[in-house]
């Protein structure tokens, strides 16, 4: 049952998580449309009426910061529990929602990490430039910290629902 409970707990971190990201991706889309209406105003030679833009980068690249130290614990939370994973047939559809939910992560950071570079490269203005940099990069070492989150909870997947054999040999077969 304690295997069950952490699997729960995975469960609902990564949830939150997911949604977090969604939630960033949003600001990130307005982000990006800003610097793209502010992008083609400096284009045209029209006054810059965005002054808020700035204070509201450094606020969003705050909220990205803080967003990747809470996603730094989630690969040691699966690592626990891959290598306590046993074989529990209970388990395996919690098993499968984690393992989804790490995909979903996955793949909501990568759209992030495009939409930054796209968000970085329509802005114009030098220091704001330079946060956007450094945002991307920040977004780069969430990207990086959940690449292999997917394969993890796939382990941790096979190893919760293939019944313990001898060492070495494949899992029998029921009759």
């Amino acid at each position: 049952m304690d295997q069950e409970n952490a699997l729960k707990r995975v469960e609902s971190v990564l949830s939150l998580t997911v949604d977090k990201a969604a939630a960033l991706h949003g600001k990130l889309e307005e982000i990006l449309f800003r610097a793209q209406r502010l992008s083609n105003a400096l284009k045209n030679g029209l006054k810059n009426s965005d002054y808020m833009f700035g204070y509201d980068l450094q606020h969003f690249r705050s909220e990205v910061r803080t967003f990747g130290l809470e996603l730094a614990s989630i690969p040691n939370m699966i690592g626990r529990l891959e290598h306590g994973a046993v074989y529990e047939e209970a388990a395996v559809g919690r098993a499968r929602a984690v393992m989804r939910l790490t995909e979903r992560l996955s793949r909501s950071l990568h759209g992030f990490q495009d939409m930054a570079l796209l968000a970085q490269s329509h802005i114009r203005e030098a220091e704001h430039k330079i946060e956007a940099w450094h945002m991307v990069q920040d977004v780069d070492q969430m990207v990086q910290k959940a690449r292999p989150l997917p394969m993890i909870a796939n382990k941790v997947l096979i190893r919760i629902s293939t019944p313990d054999g001898p060492k070495g040999a494949p899992p029998s077969l029921p009759a």
